[in-house]
């Protein structure tokens, strides 16, 4: 399964790919790992995490930080000394590291808070 997660992300990075060819990429790993090969760990992947992760997001949307030139090392340059976020990026990089990735795959309806205000455009 680490395998097809690393190929996954490897695929999911090419620019030149389009959405609905990464979820076909996904549909046919799935169908050949768990009905042709009868993996034993195939049926407990999250195929269905790699389908969501294949939304494309509007150009000022702000998960899009995952673009090269944010990395959690400039997060953590541009933190506050003391600040929680930099003391655990000291401490545990590689799960901060995790977490960042994990909340970057998220489909936007995740990241959406309620309540949130939303900006207004201008009137004028």
């Amino acid at each position: 399964p680490e395998q097809v997660s690393s190929y996954l992300h490897m695929l999911g990075r090419q620019r030149s790919l389009e959405d609905w060819q990464f979820v076909q990429a996904v549909r046919a790993l799935r169908v050949l790992f768990c009905k042709l090969l009868v993996a034993d760990w195939a049926d407990d992947f999250d195929w269905d995490h790699w389908i969501d992760a294949a939304q494309s997001l509007e150009p000022g949307h702000v998960t899009l930080a995952r673009e090269p030139g944010c990395s959690v090392s400039d997060m953590l340059a541009d933190s506050r000394d003391g600040s929680l976020i930099k003391n655990v990026g000291e401490v545990h990089p590689q799960w901060l590291e995790r977490l960042v990735t994990v909340i970057r795959r998220l489909p936007r309806r995740h990241l959406e808070l309620p309540g949130a205000v939303q900006e207004v455009p201008d009137a004028t």
